[in-house]
């Protein structure tokens, strides 16, 4: 989200890209990966592929401001020769770097819950176990990588650990 600051801008329309975006790469994830993990003879193996997916698409995504600072003149370029609304572009080059993140993350779940299905786990409770330790996880990731490792180690270091640890 810091990131694309320097795409939108601070504004309710960053908040409403990031959240489009996530949830219409977990949706879609969880749709294509999870009709892949039910055929598949070793779906923590797609659940492995999945992690290692996101975690090099994260290091790619640092690089946005390099790559919006070479592509935003061109886009400008566009807008204008089109007409086409320069937001509408904003928003395709946002989609375009958050989405595919987003699609990885959608297939984990139903690759691990497949692979508890296969190990003949009693999937209700497997599977809210499975749900609620990866919330837990997400949340004390959030509220340490904001109030605790920013002020310790700065964004960079603390953008380097979020993706060692995912």
């Amino acid at each position: 989200m810091r990131q694309l600051r320097l795409l939108l801008g601070s504004t309710a329309q960053a908040v409403s890209l990031v959240l489009a975006a996530f949830f219409l790469g977990i949706a879609l994830g969880n749709h294509w990966w999870g009709k892949r993990a039910g055929r598949s003879s070793n779906p923590l193996r797609i659940y492995a592929w999945l992690e290692l997916a996101v975690g090099l698409l994260a290091v790619g995504l640092y690089g946005l401001s390099s790559i919006y600072g070479t592509l935003f003149p061109n886009v400008l370029i566009l807008s204008e020769k089109t007409g086409i609304p320069i937001l509408f572009f904003k928003f395709m080059l946002g989609m375009a770097f958050l989405l595919p993140p987003c699609f990885f993350m959608g297939g984990t779940f139903p690759a691990m819950t497949q692979h508890l299905y296969a190990k003949r786990t009693d999937l209700g409770r497997g599977g809210a176990l499975l749900y609620g330790m990866n919330t837990l996880g997400g949340a004390c990731g959030a509220f340490c990588s904001g109030f605790l490792l920013l002020g310790w180690i700065g964004f960079r270091a603390c953008y380097v650990v979020g993706v060692l640890l995912s």
